[in-house]
């Protein structure tokens, strides 16, 4: 009988062992967002070229996603692209009430361990400057 019980602990330590890693296997792994760099308030002329910068670091890495407007709506559909973060607007054109405090953004980078919103920001153009010194065109950013 005690030959038999020695038998088997070779077989319980392989058990106890492939319990261990199948446990182990189910732990996940990863960091949620946060930035390193977040968009700051900036001063453009009305058809000059806009970077914003967003920039955050997480594992997995984090999507990046522009926010745009008063209330805060997705940035859909505007004249530029986004590279790296980065909302690259090519042209700003005529459009919107000059009169306004400037037109606010905001980043928002997320993973599937969270979600972090920068401070929202505005972009303010030569025009919304100028309202407070002479007559202007209005302008905004698209």
């Amino acid at each position: 009988m005690f030959a038999m019980k020695m038998e088997l602990v070779p077989l319980l330590l392989e058990i106890s062992v492939l319990l261990a890693l199948a446990s182990s296997a189910y732990v996940v792994s990863g960091r949620p967002p946060l930035f390193v760099v977040e968009p700051q308030t900036t001063f453009t002329s009305p058809t000059s070229r806009l970077r914003l910068n967003c920039t955050a670091d997480g594992d997995p890495a984090p999507t990046i996603t522009w926010y745009r407007g008063n209330p805060l709506q997705p940035l859909t559909t505007f004249n530029g692209s986004v590279v790296n973060g980065t909302l690259i607007i090519t042209n700003v054109t005529d459009g919107v009430d000059s009169s306004s405090a400037g037109v606010q953004y905001q980043c928002r980078a997320n993973n599937s361990f969270g979600t972090i919103l920068s401070k929202a920001i505005n972009v303010f153009t030569s025009c919304v400057i100028a309202t407070h010194l002479q007559e202007c065109h209005h302008h905004t950013i698209l």
